[in-house]
């Protein structure tokens, strides 16, 4: 179940804290190095780690020239 909306997202910059049981249900801002994404706990990512949901890296992205 979802937070109630207007519920504010735990800021944290902890990427390597693991995800507990008693995190589900809650939203995290986890810092990515520039800004704060936020992550939504479901029961799938219990044991992981919060840093992988919060990718700090962009794809490159090869745009061809107009001529």
């Amino acid at each position: 179940m979802p937070p109630p909306p207007g519920t504010p997202a735990i800021k944290t910059q902890a990427r390597s804290a693991t995800i507990l049981p008693n995190f589900v249900g809650l939203k995290f801002a986890v810092h990515n190095g520039k800004t704060y994404n936020e992550v939504y706990i479901t029961d799938e990512m219990v044991g992981r780690k919060l840093g992988e949901f919060s990718q700090t890296r962009k794809r490159f992205r090869y745009e061809h020239s107009k001529n």
